[in-house]
């Protein structure tokens, strides 16, 4: 590759609507480079010289953004509207911007033949307005439903018996059947 040319690359993969403008970045650079200025021979001499020179570092960063408008071409009369559109927008940037300098409010067309129109807008916007209230209604902690408090269990009347002293009572607790459920 020629030292002149630089290539960067930035794969991304998107899905938009037809015209719908996006913009990729991150494609950073920083350029260092190394300035020395000297007078001419006081600057070559030994030690001596470096009070007659003097270097200079400079650092520059540059920042790549891509702007993209896709448009869908669906029969050939379309791509020629669209490039006649592009070379009308394109002149009227350069009128604007290098011919007549003082007005910057540059904003190009929109076919609105091929783009949603304003209830199509609004009715997106109901569409997203409800699928963020549904989201929140599905995120929202649930109730939980504690422990009512009943009425305490009433303890067994003690044992009585006519003797002193330890006596031998048998319990027997009853039967019970237990199923088991198997997932």
């Amino acid at each position: 590759m020629p030292s002149g040319i630089t290539k960067r690359t930035a794969n991304t993969q998107l899905t938009v609507k037809d015209q719908q403008t996006i913009v990729i970045g991150g494609l950073m650079r920083n350029y260092i480079s190394h300035q020395e200025t000297k007078i001419p021979i006081l600057g070559d001499i030994p030690l001596l010289g470096m009070l007659f020179r003097q270097t200079k570092d400079t650092t520059q960063k540059s920042n790549l953004l891509l702007v993209l408008t896709p448009y869908i071409i669906r029969q050939q009369s379309d791509l020629r509207a669209i490039f006649e559109r592009k070379m009308q927008e394109r002149q009227e940037f350069l009128d604007r911007y290098f011919v007549f300098s003082e007005d910057h409010d540059y904003k190009p067309l929109k076919d609105y033949s091929r783009a949603n129109g304003l209830l199509e807008d609004i009715k997106a916007t109901y569409r997203a307005l409800d699928e963020k209230e549904r989201l929140e209604t599905l995120m929202r902690p649930k109730e939980v439903l504690g422990h009512m408090p009943t009425a305490p269990l009433e303890l067994p009347s003690p044992l009585h018996t006519s003797t002193p002293g330890p006596t031998n009572v048998t319990v027997t607790p009853p039967q019970r059947t237990v199923e088991r459920v198997e997932k």
